[in-house]
């Protein structure tokens, strides 16, 4: 099964010459049934890499509920405190629910909190709510007169900063000439077991620093530029710049009912469509079949001549997520993601490719594999999510 290096086109010509030694190479690659999924699945960017930094916008999404900021009694209409996250999307005529009870916002004042027209709107009770209960906002109910008093919000862009980072390896004609040519390969099919071998090196770097990879600014002369990878833009804030998503697992074993913990936030703003697990927890998810669990999708052969039971996508309130393994992905994180905004993309005339290099010698032939490449998750903090401190 061919590798797919993504999109290996020179951008420098009107024509998109294709990048020949790679596509050809490529169909012969063979990895193991879970190297490089994460890799091969990620879209290519409409647009090449122009620079070696290259930003990453994101819109921000305004959430419509969140927590309170304080215990409500059972009567107080006034200095009612919301978490100041949240309290930006609220305004006069803002329905409240929380928990059972239902309010409208009657005005929202600078020290994080609001008051009320009454409590226990809409034939609902009153109630006293716990600090940081949860609520949502199910509604605008306004009067005649209040419509000149609503707050207006806009979203805003965000930018995250990523980096392309050069991929090579070097294939050395020398090293292996005698012994390939006592098999009675010529050197030009000795050339091509060589550049095969070393496309398979740069299969497996890519696969890796997909899932792993770590950010790194780098400067002429001094720490090379590093691509982040997918967990370490799930985690990255930008400064306080973006939301992130996460559930901390505190050491407990993957479980369904951690799974379910994880998705209900992503999915107030989100909406993913794939699970990525190590093969460890793979094994427990298939293991999620049980009598008190209809969330799953089998695959079973129709004539049930086949043994075993493979869990291939997790039903979350109608919303069917497939579950991929990717060896990279270490046992203790899964990364919940929606593919459309995962990609990856060469650098504009550093596209992977293979360049002849300087030789010492006639004797000598050198060639290196070669590009620089840089990954980009789009709407962190909404659109995806992670478990992190698995067991």
């Amino acid at each position: 099964m061919a590798f797919n290096f993504g999109k290996v086109t020179q951008y420098d010509d009107v024509n998109s010459i294709m990048t020949p030694e790679v596509l050809i190479t490529a169909k012969s690659i063979k990895l193991g049934a879970n190297e490089g999924r994460l890799f091969q699945m990620l879209a290519d960017r409409q647009a090449p890499i122009t620079t070696v930094e290259f930003e990453i916008f994101n819109r921000t999404q305004t959430a419509k509920g969140g927590t309170l900021a304080g215990a409500w009694d059972n009567s107080a209409t006034t200095g009612l405190q919301v978490d100041v996250s949240s309290i930006k999307g609220l305004s006069v005529g803002s329905v409240i629910k929380v928990e059972n009870e239902i309010v409208v916002v009657k005005e929202v004042d600078g020290a994080n909190t609001i008051a009320v027209w009454s409590r226990g709107a809409g034939g609902t009770t009153a109630s006293a709510h716990a600090n940081a209960t949860a609520y949502k906002v199910i509604g605008t109910a306004l009067n005649d007169t209040d419509l000149k008093n609503l707050d207006s919000y806009t979203e805003s862009t965000k930018k995250y900063t990523n980096y392309a980072q050069l991929f090579a390896e070097a294939l050395d004609y020398t090293k292996r000439t005698a012994d390939l040519a006592r098999r009675g390969l010529s050197p030009a099919q000795i050339i091509l077991v060589l550049r095969e071998e070393q496309m398979i090196k740069i299969a497996r770097d890519l696969s890796v620093a997909t899932v792993l990879g770590q950010k790194q600014e780098g400067s002429k002369g001094g720490n090379p530029y590093m691509t982040a990878g997918i967990f370490a833009q799930l985690a990255d804030n930008a400064g306080g710049g973006r939301p992130t998503l996460s559930l901390d697992a505190g050491g407990s074993a993957l479980s369904e009912a951690i799974l379910r913990a994880a998705l209900m936030p992503v999915f107030q703003q989100g909406a993913p469509n794939s699970i990525w697990v190590s093969p460890k927890n793979k094994e427990i998810i298939n293991g999620f079949n049980n009598a008190t669990s209809s969330n799953i999708v089998l695959n079973k052969d129709a004539m049930n001549t086949v043994a075993g039971v493979s869990v291939d996508a997790y039903n979350y309130d109608g919303n069917m997520l497939n579950v991929y393994i990717d060896s990279a992905i270490p046992d203790d994180k899964i990364a919940i993601l929606d593919m459309s905004k995962a990609t990856k993309g060469w650098m504009q005339n550093d596209v992977l490719r293979v360049e002849v290099e300087p030789s010492l010698s006639s004797r000598e032939h050198r060639e290196s594999v070669q590009g620089s490449l840089g990954i980009a998750l789009e709407d962190v903090g909404y659109a995806h999510t992670f478990i992190e401190n698995l067991g």
